[in-house]
Parts: C-alpha cells; structure tokens; sequence
C-alpha cells in the first residue's frame, strides 16, 4: 500500500471512531434528558467521544485533499453535534491549514 492510501485509510480510520463514539454519546444524551443522573455509561461515553475527537484533530493531513476531509468531518461533528471546539483543538486546526496556505502561496512576481 503506497502513502497516499496509508494516509486516506489512517483518517477514514480516525473518522469513523469518532463518528460511531459521537453517535453513542448522541443516544445516551438522548436518553438522558428525563433528568436521570449521569450514568457510568455516558461518563464513558463522553470521554470516548472526546478521545477520538482529539485523535482525529491531532492527526497531520499529509496533502490538501485529506485536510479538506478532515476538516470536512470535524466541521459536520461540530454542527451536528452542536459542540463547539476547544482553544487547543481550534488552534491545531488553525496552525495545520496555516502551513498549507502557506505551502501553496507563491512570492509576489519581481520577487
């Protein structure tokens, strides 16, 4: 397997952790709002979701294309989820796109 489909099958990876440990915490939140007290299970849940979450955001896109995916799925979760990101994970995310922008800007012409 060549990089390009080790670093595409990596962040399908990451995605797909996080999308099932969004959706998890989704239903126990669901089923939490009768006012029953934190379980185990969703305390778990929480701390899953977050831990992929994070994975996700700490993983380095090695080409435009996968960064766009990834930002792509952390900007649906965000909406979806109605959670917004953290300073930290908001300035990974603001860094790692900064450095692409800063790959493909060329010097001004006369330069």
């Amino acid at each position: 397997m060549d990089k390009d489909h080790e670093a595409r099958a990596e962040l399908e990876l990451l995605a797909n952790a996080h999308i099932r440990s969004a959706l998890r915490l989704s239903a126990l939140e669901s089923r939490g709002r009768s006012g029953d007290p934190v379980s185990l299970e969703f305390i778990k849940a929480a701390a899953d979701e977050a831990s992929s979450r994070e994975a996700l955001i700490a993983w380095t896109a090695p080409d435009a294309d996968l960064l766009r995916e990834k930002l792509l799925h952390v900007l649906v979760n965000v909406i979806e989820m109605d959670r917004g990101l953290d300073d930290i994970s908001l300035s990974k995310i603001t860094a790692e796109v900064a450095r692409f922008i800063g790959r493909t800007s060329k010097p001004p012409c006369g330069s």
